[in-house]
């Protein structure tokens, strides 16, 4: 992803509430670099779905995309594996 979210990323990890994550930040790295982490950035990157409704604060948009992924096979693999490592 582009260094907006690289940015995000890192801020939410050096939260008091990204704790537990950065606890699991190689696990999650991983995860990220999978062939189902992949396509699930591909997915959020489309036409600039993603970030432009990041860019534009419109968080429905960000809800339906984030909904779509979360239908497909790798999208929903990638959710509950982060379910389980977040256990």
């Amino acid at each position: 992803m582009n260094n907006r979210f690289d940015k995000m990323a890192q801020d939410l990890l050096n939260s008091p509430s990204g704790a537990k994550l950065s606890a699991h930040s190689s696990e999650l790295q991983k995860l990220a670099d999978s062939s189902d982490g992949q396509k699930v950035k591909e997915m959020l990157d489309r036409n600039g779905g993603l970030s432009d409704a990041f860019e534009k604060g419109d968080v429905e948009a960000l809800r339906q995309k984030l909904a779509q992924v979360m239908q497909t096979d790798a999208g929903s693999r990638l959710a509950k594996q982060l379910s389980d490592l977040m256990k």
